[in-house]
């Protein structure tokens, strides 16, 4: 019998061995925001198979797998000796190996609100971040409408912190900049203003002068919707000192510290649009007889055109100057529902208050002439929306046979001294 003999050698071992790792940053000192390269050296490499980067602050691992094994992180968290950890991994079986650093990531920590309400006074304050290193000069700005504030805080009281305070009135951009350990830091925030939640108060008094309107005739006006003080159909915004001028309803004030500094904004207002309906007394159940007549106007119409509708004829008259038939809020077939439709509908008209509240001018002068313009455009476009009558010819006031006021009626003629026929219609009010 013959036998083989094979020799079969022994397992060799892994040899051990560790190499030379090192991590380095091009800077020991990092602003927020900013950006190092990462560097990791081993010695000897020829077995290097990957270098992982990690970071205290939470942020991502970065890896590289060829030499020069580095990174370029961007450190946007503050903090002290925020140590970054090289993991090097080994194609021979090598254990990993790890060498670390620590850098000092540094910036600016700004406080104080970034959306305030128009006209509050806010303080902005800002420090080192982390807190307690030494700044001797903060430079703050605030950029806004095409203006930049400035101002140079060299922190004459040595307590490493500054604040700009002042009202604020308009939207912009909040910037402090400070050196902090060696490293010039940045802090932007914007600033958006919340505007003030301001409307016009309106009102109507019906029916409110009792002893108002000229004798029946056929050019006679049967109501009105006016402004209740003036007495004037133009003026739907008051108090207006003339025509055109509403610095009675309004208040301005200048910004004179703080980022705001320099702009004039709309401080406050008593605008109101107060209006009321008068309704020819000669048109109502008892009211006078013109001069020379027997009978009033009621009588007259009751008895020959209207029938038993006077009533409802004198309601239409009040209704048309008012909130329609029947009488509902914002209704289009009134005067006063119109007012109040075209205040609520910017496309139409929109709320004097509403358009004037941010107004910004960098003079006293400027903003009232802004305010003047833009209140009065409110009030043009009211008026071209609700004084006129083209909208009442059809409608529940007056339109078919089933309207309120339908049907023609006699008047006054004061030459003659005689009623007319059933003729007329509505068309004056």
């Amino acid at each position: 019998m013959r036998y083989s003999v094979f020799w079969v050698p022994a397992l060799m071992a892994v040899p051990a061995w560790a190499a030379d790792v090192t991590v380095s940053s091009s800077a020991d000192v990092i602003a927020v925001g900013n950006s190092a390269t990462l560097t990791c050296t081993v010695t000897p490499s020829t077995y290097v198979s990957r270098v992982t980067f990690s970071y205290e602050d939470g942020a991502p691992s970065q890896e590289d797998t060829s030499a020069p094994y580095e990174v370029q992180r961007t450190f946007n968290v503050a903090m002290d000796d925020l140590t970054v950890t090289a993991t090097v991994e080994f194609s021979d079986g090598s254990p990993t190996q790890q060498a670390t650093v620590d850098v000092d990531v540094v910036g600016l920590a700004l406080s104080g609100s970034t959306s305030p309400s128009r006209g509050w006074s806010v303080a902005y304050t800002a420090r080192s971040d982390p807190q307690g290193k030494v700044i001797d000069l903060f430079e703050w700005s605030y950029t806004a409408g095409g203006v930049v504030n400035t101002w140079s805080d060299y922190d004459l009281d040595n307590n490493d912190v500054s604040t700009w305070a002042g009202k604020m009135v308009i939207s912009g951009t909040l910037s402090v900049q400070a050196v902090v350990c060696g490293v010039t830091c940045t802090k932007t925030v914007s600033v958006t203003i919340a505007p003030r939640n301001w409307s016009t108060p309106q009102s109507c008094n019906v029916d409110n002068e009792s002893d108002w309107g000229s004798e029946p005739t056929a050019s006679a006006v049967m109501g009105e919707n006016r402004d209740r003080e003036s007495n004037d159909k133009l003026r739907y915004f008051v108090p207006q000192a003339n025509d055109g001028d509403f610095s009675q309803a309004f208040s301005v004030s200048g910004v004179t510290s703080g980022p705001c500094q320099g702009w004039w904004y709309v401080s406050g207002s008593t605008l109101v649009c107060q209006r009321e309906t008068v309704i020819n007394k000669y048109i109502k159940a008892g009211g006078p007889a013109p001069a020379g007549a027997s009978q009033n106007f009621y009588d007259r119409n009751a008895e020959v055109c209207l029938d038993d509708l006077m009533d409802e004829f004198v309601q239409a008259v009040g209704n048309h100057e008012y909130r329609g038939t029947p009488a509902t809020a914002r209704s289009e077939e009134g005067h006063y529902g119109r007012i109040e439709n075209g205040i609520y509908d910017a496309e139409i008209a929109g709320d004097p208050r509403k358009a004037a509240e941010g107004l910004l001018a960098r003079s006293s002068a400027s903003l009232w002439s802004l305010i003047n313009l833009t209140v009065e455009d409110v009030e043009d476009d009211l008026h071209a929306y609700a004084g006129g009558e083209s909208w009442s010819a059809d409608g529940p006031n007056w339109g078919g046979p089933d309207a309120l006021g339908s049907g023609l009626r006699s008047t006054w003629n004061p030459g003659s001294q005689t009623w007319s026929d059933c003729v007329n219609g509505v068309e004056k009010f």
